[in-house]
């Protein structure tokens, strides 16, 4: 996922690149080292490495954005350290070597900023002029990470050395800090500084040993949803004394223009809307203004201006005043990352508000000044007295030993959206430090980049013990939860409760045999899969629902929250009902109480919060294969009408959740027309993306179908097991691809393989494109099959399309790093070849993931690409979200014990896998089978999978048409008129002329977002001879780019191809400038080897077009360029 208006293409991992038939050859087992004993791992906790996921998984993947610190399963508070870099969700890059705190909470790798709230930071000495900023250094040898706990020693080697352990419960953590002898050895508690940006912060010290705070934050992904949470603290001891922070404005209005005459530009995420009007005018008291006027506007549209150069590390405060109607609020988009105010719904007396943010060292693009809207509406709105203001740091000092004793006061934090934080609360007796009786509260303060101090008299005692404790309800809860589950004050012993808490689930598939990198590898990805969904309700029952209301659920159960809809239907959520059935009914019961509260199905729910993140109905499949896979504690036949409602019925205005969130965009088309058209943007999307829309609501279609058979209702299965088929209306028949259709119905007239490429995925498709797509067809994968020729041609593209195992949104082949591809490797098994599905998925395996901080080929997606490494390595895979079958390949462990939900056990046997990648023979219970699936029904009672295998294929197991998975038609196919795609191919001169690449005029290097950066091009010659321009620099960051123009510039309306020959070292893609935008090659690992990259796009018009060399990660750049042609494009003959 990336966060919408600001797209990046650092999602593609290094291509892999392989041949189907190769693998069929040299496919083994177990890679590398030897594999270690058969016998069960016994303690499987001991085998997981939290580092796995700490880092950038390669070129253009950018981070997996997983945390290492300690968290419960499921847990509410993941008390991890989060680094300067600040990865999204997860906080901490491996490459970091300094931390700004352990913050409180943490999302495992979500794609888009999240979480990060209450960093704490250990530290030494006085107290610095901007404590927001202190970070304190450490290395990776001072650190250990473990199921639960986390250990690390900041300032490592020096005389300020602080050994920091901490362990977590659900919802508490507990911490102990080993200072040096020093007089001054400080927590600092950072407030308002949460990851997606706060709306507001507060923070108390109470007494001389505790520490309360409240944030309000979210917005994820853009989404206009905030929530409120809040942490309370308490010591093993009294401190010293205490002070707080906060910032205020002390510099000048960087806007120098008065504010009506500002260059003021128009921007929206999803289309639709009336024209707006936006032209300068002035206030009642002849104030500079600009005037937006907009009968109808979409949410997430806005008006922006961009402020003059601002200082990266310097913290800014902008404002505006705002009068008319219309609910909007203040964004400013700091060069990374949005950050929003509070929404105001505006009435003719002006209101001034005003947002925080710091500017991000490092590459960033150019900060933006925004007023945007949170939801559709009309906008009547005058906007006068813009600024943003340099802001400084004011702390104010203070002495435990002069507190006031007396009963708590109680205050009410800041409000935002609407939402009422509860009143702040004193902890109860009882908490306080020996010795200490104060409960008053002596300090405190508030705003973003706010916070406090305490310091601790580590002289003759050097520990500090500290608990925490979270509730998303109240600062109440927060204490009642810190009472139930943190007992005593030994981080080990927690670190053993929660260790054992993590045994009990790891323990349910035990492993033997392969080697230990792969052990390690599997229970990690088991640990990543178990942290989310997260517990979002108090140790009471309390939870904040979707309404901003308090709920309660029963005894014994808990509300989750932060459901990654599309990333965990397709195998995360199989694999949890399979393994925690009573948590993923809770999961379930939560969805639904979500829909119940707020009125529809999240598509991706985000704390009490819809977000309208990436396309389709996934809360659909997700109910559908719990129940179907084992998870029975919750309410079907809800489900179904909450399901039924949400594919059936067109929300009015008034109706939308939470004031904007549609479940099913453009629903109206897809019931009216049996497609969604490609006409707009939505969920995300930097493209229209119609035709995966319409995917996405067919497989969503087949998995309501599924539940309504479950429960005997005929005519709702049949009714939706009809519109499944959906997909047919986006099959180009006469392409033999899905692509999208416009709303007259027609087909692009394009080549499918490269038209509409270039910007994060092909028009009609989110993050991907028509060949990736095209393949996602679970419910019909025979039909799918039939549609494209049969079994022997649906073999062919396939082979063609694995070519590349991780080529990105921009080619037409395998992106394995990105869930619409994870089915696909399985699909031979659909078309009489599950030699080649067993080839891939080991090859995928051994290549794309690994037992290092970078091993995984994209953001963990809250557990969905650790639970396809959990399924491809026991050799199954669920194929058909809702569908009671298994697709089958080969087992990478020789022996295999599962526990699974309903009390049932299975053992996979499977001598020889450590050497061996191919199927021979497979017995079920001793019944040999041929078949290449199993139905989930076989995974019941005592089942025993015996798996014959060997170094080479047996050409008779699971090829007869008889073997193939099921499909799951509603009658013969129907396909629209297709539409010849129009194939182009280059003709005609070199446009860059007859100059040789390395004279022609390159220029560069430069960052995005920083303007030139040391480096050198200069014209050379490859080993090979060629003419060549050759690029080096040390350390080039991601988007660093060399460039060289057409001369004369490209003619308008005509489409173009570019190419370039390199080789050497670096992470890079071939990049072409359009006019209107960028369209990017897939990303290269440079070799000594010359590769030849190409690339096609359209020239709207005769402008500025550039050539360009970008790199797609940070590191050493050290390349040779040659053959660069840019040649026009015409229709083949």
């Amino acid at each position: 996922m990336r966060r919408p208006g600001h797209f990046s293409n650092n999602r593609t991992r290094t291509l892999v690149v392989t041949s189907v038939l190769t693998l069929l050859v040299t496919a083994t087992g177990a890679a590398g080292a030897a594999p270690v004993s058969d016998a069960l791992v016994g303690d499987p906790a001991a085998l997981v490495d939290p580092m796995i996921g700490t880092g950038s998984g390669g070129a253009t993947v950018g981070q997996v954005d997983t945390s290492p610190g300690a968290s419960a399963p499921f847990g509410m508070l993941s008390f991890s350290p989060d680094t300067p870099s600040r990865p999204d969700g997860g906080g901490y890059n491996y490459d970091d070597n300094s931390t700004l705190g352990l913050s409180l909470t943490h999302m495992s790798g979500p794609g888009c900023s999240a979480f990060g709230d209450f960093p704490i930071l250990p530290t030494v000495g006085a107290i610095g002029a901007n404590p927001a900023a202190t970070t304190e250094p450490f290395d990776h040898a001072h650190e250990h990470a473990s199921p639960g706990s986390y250990d690390v020693q900041l300032n490592p080697g020096t005389s300020n050395a602080i050994k920091t352990s901490v362990a977590a419960t659900q919802r508490t953590g507990l911490a102990q800090f080993t200072y040096p002898g020093a007089d001054a050895a400080n927590l600092l508690f950072k407030m308002g500084d949460a990851q997606s940006g706060n709306m507001a912060a507060d923070i108390e010290v109470i007494g001389d040993n505790q520490i309360t705070g409240t944030e309000t934050a979210g917005q994820f992904c853009g989404s206009p949803g905030t929530y409120p949470v809040h942490f309370v603290a308490t010591f093993d001891r009294p401190f010293s004394s205490y002070g707080t922070w906060h910032t205020a404005p002390v510099g000048d209005n960087v806007f120098t223009t008065p504010t009506g005459q500002l260059d003021w530009g128009y921007h929206y995420i999803n289309a639709g809307g009336s024209t707006p009007t936006i032209a300068p005018t002035t206030t009642a008291d002849g104030q500079s203004a600009i005037s937006w006027q907009q009968s109808t506007a979409t949410a997430n549209t806005w008006i922006e201006t961009t402020p003059p150069a601002l200082t990266q590390g310097d913290s800014y405060e902008a404002s505006v005043t705002l009068q008319g109607s219309g609910q909007v609020y203040l964004n400013f988009y700091n060069g990374q990352q949005d950050v929003a105010g509070k929404a105001v719904t505006l009435t003719s007396t002006p209101v001034t508000v005003t947002v925080d943010t710091t500017i991000p060292t490092g590459s960033i693009r150019s900060p933006q000044f925004q007023v945007r809207t949170p939801a559709d509406g009309a906008v009547n709105l005058v906007a006068s007295a813009v600024s943003i203001r340099k802001q400084g740091v004011v702390t104010t000092p203070g002495s435990a030993k002069t507190a006031v004793q007396g009963s708590g006061q109680q205050r009410v934090p800041a409000t935002t959206n609407g939402k009422q934080a509860p009143a702040t609360q004193v902890a109860p007796k009882g908490t306080e430090a020996k010795g200490g009786q104060s409960r008053t509260q002596v300090a405190g303060t508030s705003g973003l980049q706010s916070g406090a101090w305490v310091t601790f008299d580590a002289r003759d005692r050097q520990q500090v013990g500290m608990k925490v404790a979270l509730s998303y309800v109240s600062t109440a809860d927060a204490w009642t939860n810190l009472a139930r589950e943190s007992h005593g004050w030994e981080v080990s012993a927690t670190a053993r409760q929660t260790r054992e808490q993590w045994n009990q689930l790891l323990s349910r598939i035990r492993i033997g045999g392969g080697t230990h990198a792969q052990q390690v590898e599997f229970y990690t990805a088991l640990y990543h899969a178990l942290l989310e969904p997260s517990i979002f309700s108090d140790a009471n029952g309390d939870y904040l629902g979707f309404d901003d209301k308090v709920h309660r659920t029963p005894p014994g159960h808990a509300q989750y929250a932060n459901f990654s809809g599309w990333d965990i239907y397709r195998s995360e959520v199989p694999l949890l009902a399979m393994l925690a059935p009573d948590q993923t009914s809770d999961m379930m019961t939560s969805l639904l109480n979500d829909q119940s509260q707020g009125g529809w199905l999240p598509k991706w729910g985000f704390a009490n919060d819809y977000t309208d993140v990436m396309n389709g109905d996934a809360a659909d499949p997700i109910l559908a294969e719990a129940y179907t896979f084992g998870a029975r504690g919750f309410d079907l036949r809800a489900a179904l009408a909450a399901m039924v409602k949400g594919a059936t019925v067109i929300p009015t205005q008034s109706q939308l959740g939470q004031g904007f969130y549609a479940e099913r965009p453009q629903l109206d088309s897809y019931q009216q027309l049996g497609y969604v058209p490609n006409t707009a943007q939505s969920s995300l999307s930097p493209v229209p993306n119609g035709a995966s829309e319409t995917l996405e609501y067919a497989s969503a279609d087949f998995a309501i179908a599924q539940v309504a058979k479950d429960l005997g209702d005929t005519a709702t299965y049949w009714k939706f097991l009809a519109r499944s088929q959906n997909w047919t209306n986006v099959f180009n028949v006469d392409a033999g691809y899905v692509e999208p259709r416009d709303a007259d119905g027609q087909f692009p007239a394009g080549d499918p393989t490269t038209t509409g490429m270039g910007s994060f995925g092909q028009s009609g498709f989110q993050e991907g494109n028509a060949a990736q797509y095209t393949w996602m067809i679970p419910q019909n994968i025979a039909g799918l099959v039939s549609a494209l020729g049969g079994p022997a041609a649906a073999n062919s593209r396939l082979d063609t399309f694995f070519q590349y195992l991780q080529a990105g949104p921009d080619a037409p082949y395998e992106w394995a790093g990105n869930e619409p591809a994870f089915a696909t490797p399985w699909l031979y098994d659909y078309t009489g070849a599950p030699a080649k599905t067993q080839a891939i998925v080991h090859h995928l395996l051994d290549t794309v993931y690994a037992a290092t901080p970078g091993g995984e080929p994209g953001n963990d997606d809250l557990g969905s690409m650790s639970s396809w490494f959990i399924w491809s390595s026991l050799g199954m895979y669920p194929v058909t979200p809702g569908a009671p079958a298994l697709a089958l390949g080969a087992p990478i462990f020789p022996h295999v014990e599962m526990d699974l939900a309903g009390g049932h056990h299975v053992t996979i046997s499977a001598p020889g896998a450590s050497t061996s990648a191919f199927v021979r023979g497979l017995a079920v219970n001793g019944r040999k089978s041929t078949a290449a699936w199993l139905s989930t029904s076989a995974l019941s009672h005592q089942t025993t999978l015996a798996f014959s295998l060997g170094a080479t294929p047996d050409p008779s197991w699971g090829t007869s048409a008889a073997d193939v998975p099921p499909s799951y038609p509603a009658g013969p196919l129907a396909f629209p008129p297709g539409r010849k795609p129009v194939i182009l191919v280059p003709t005609g001169d070199n446009l860059l002329g007859n100059t040789p690449t390395g004279q022609l005029s390159w220029q560069g290097p430069v960052e995005n977002g920083v303007g030139s950066v040391p480096g050198t091009v200069a014209t050379a010659t490859t080993p090979e001879g060629a003419s060549a321009v050759h690029w080096t620099q040390t350390n080039a960051d991601a988007n660093t780019w060399i460039w060289t123009d057409p001369s004369p510039q490209l003619p308008g309306g005509q489409s173009y191809q570019a190419s370039i020959t390199l080789q050497g070292k670096g992470d890079v893609y071939l990049n072409f400038w359009s006019g209107q935008q960028d369209l990017a090659s897939m990303t290269v690992t440079l070799t000594s080897t010359p590769q030849t990259l190409t690339l096609q796009g359209e020239v709207p018009s005769t402008t500025d077009t550039h050539l360009q060399i970008r790199t797609a990660d940070t590191g050493p750049v050290d390349l040779y360029a040659s053959a660069a042609s840019i040649r026009l494009l015409v229709p083949q003959s």
